[in-house]
């Protein structure tokens, strides 16, 4: 299970937003070529979205994503697992988003159905976990010494938590 927050990825996502846990902010806005502009989606998700308890209901993967499936006899499994914990469905769809552009594995009628079925859910809570997993990755292009290769991320990742943070105002 997620060791490092209590209350699971609920918690760890608002605590990255709205009160900078592991100051993320700083360290992808000065180590992250256009740092500032994922720093920058971050606080209007902030700002937008009133801080609150997020749901710790839903069994969530924790870094899901197409690299943590098998596709086999008609059946999809999930694999790597060392992540799970308690939190929002929000937080792994909002992960996959984001991984998929990140990687420019993202295609625009993936995106359109990712989102629709985001507006399923609690979309504050989608936009607080776009926002804690989009500067989370960015944090982690340092973290692994490759802030170089950040730079091609950043534009992505940024339209990902702009696109969560529309949903959630809509």
């Amino acid at each position: 299970m997620f060791p490092r927050a209590a209350g699971g990825w609920g918690r760890w996502a608002a605590g990255v937003v709205f009160e900078d846990w592991e100051c993320l902010r700083d360290r992808v806005s000065s180590g992250v070529p256009g740092g500032r502009r994922i720093v920058a989606a971050v606080d209007a998700i902030a700002q937008a979205c009133p801080p609150g308890p997020l749901s710790s209901q839903d069994l969530v993967h924790g870094n899901f994503n197409l690299a943590s499936t098998l596709a086999a006899a008609g059946r999809l499994w999930v694999v790597d697992v060392e992540a799970l914990g308690a939190g929002p469905l929000a937080y792994d769809l909002a992960e996959t988003l984001l991984v998929a552009a990140e990687h420019g594995h993202l295609t625009e009628s993936a995106a359109a159905r990712l989102r629709t079925y985001a507006a399923g859910l609690d979309r504050r809570e989608f936009a607080i976990c776009a926002g804690s997993v989009g500067l989370t990755m960015a944090q982690s292009f340092v973290r692994h010494g490759r802030a170089d290769d950040a730079a091609s991320a950043v534009p992505g990742i940024v339209r990902t938590m702009e696109q969560a943070l529309a949903l959630a105002e809509a």
